[in-house]
């Protein structure tokens, strides 16, 4: 059976996510710190059905925190699916440093995890601003097969490319439903 890692899999996306592989017979583990940007309750509700598969399990996690990702995430996972950030342009501008903390250095952490256990499979899905934040300035796609389409730096590529990962990243631009 597929292990997926999900973080920010109590959110709207990474919830339903979730639905979909767990219907597909995947075992989830999820992480996520209910950050109260968006209703804790909200997010909770998204993920009580979640509870009805023994393949299912819950971390509260913040991704910033290497140690308790390290201590708590013991399994061997064939792919990290990382959807967790910290949510919100406006906020985003009063608080830099926080948002720069959760998006980018969360990030890094959750690609070291993966390089440390061998995960060779990384999804990283966010809003552009988070992504502009590590300084991707285009959209990556790489399979095991070497890359499909690149535009953007080479300084992202080989960040990637340093971690032995096979990423896809995908920039959810903020009109993704009017553009």
């Amino acid at each position: 059976m597929r292990h997926a890692l999900v973080t920010g899999g109590a959110g709207f996306i990474g919830s339903h996510l979730v639905d979909r592989l767990l219907k597909e017979g995947w075992q989830v583990t999820v992480i996520d710190n209910f950050d109260p940007f968006y209703d804790p309750a909200i997010k909770r509700k998204n993920i009580s059905t979640h509870f009805d598969y023994n393949t299912y399990r819950l971390f509260e996690i913040d991704i910033r925190d290497m140690e308790a990702l390290q201590e708590k995430l013991t399994d061997d996972y064939d792919i990290i699916i990382h959807l967790a950030a910290k949510a919100g342009v406006r906020p985003s501008i009063q608080d830099p440093i926080g948002y720069q903390e959760v998006n980018v250095r969360g990030t890094q952490n959750l690609l070291e995890f993966a390089f440390q256990k061998g995960i060779k499979q990384f999804i990283f899905a966010s809003l552009k601003i988070n992504i502009g934040l590590l300084g991707i300035s285009g959209l990556l796609l790489y399979t095991t097969a070497g890359i499909l389409s690149y535009i953007g730096t080479i300084y992202v590529m080989d960040k990637f490319l340093g971690y032995g990962l096979q990423p896809l990243i995908k920039e959810y631009l903020s009109k993704v439903r009017g553009v």
